[in-house]
């Protein structure tokens, strides 16, 4: 399999994943939220706010993965925002609150951005 068809799917699984996340985080009832040891407040705004930005970057994901050719800046853009996520979680998650599911969190977007910027250098490799 070519590089170019591994970031291709591998832009699209973290999409998908996105995707998930976000539509989980502005639909799920509070309740189901609250089992991941997150209350919200009753507003919902900031949970809400956080899954619109996250189906906001499956949408950037996507666009890179559609159009792998011209996505150079785009798909740069996307592993920083995964390793500042990761940054940011782990440090909510050192110096805030020990929430389990920050931490996880914080390894699946180091994970994400690891595999994305290994296989985007590796695609370049590829073509240069």
């Amino acid at each position: 399999m070519s590089y170019k068809k591994l970031l291709v799917i591998t832009l699209w699984l973290i999409a998908g994943h996105s995707i998930g996340v976000g539509f989980g985080m502005v639909v799920f009832p509070t309740n189901w939220i609250a089992f991941f040891d997150i209350v919200p407040s009753e507003h919902r705004f900031f949970i809400t706010q956080g899954g619109v930005f996250h189906i906001i970057m499956a949408i950037a994901y996507g666009t890179a993965a559609y159009n792998i050719t011209e996505s150079n800046q785009l798909i740069t853009f996307s592993i920083i925002v995964k390793f500042c996520a990761a940054s940011f979680l782990f440090l909510y998650f050192i110096f805030i609150n020990q929430f389990g599911i920050v931490f996880i969190s914080g390894i699946g977007d180091f994970c994400m951005g690891l595999v994305l910027m290994v296989v985007y250098k590796k695609y370049q490799q590829e073509f240069s």
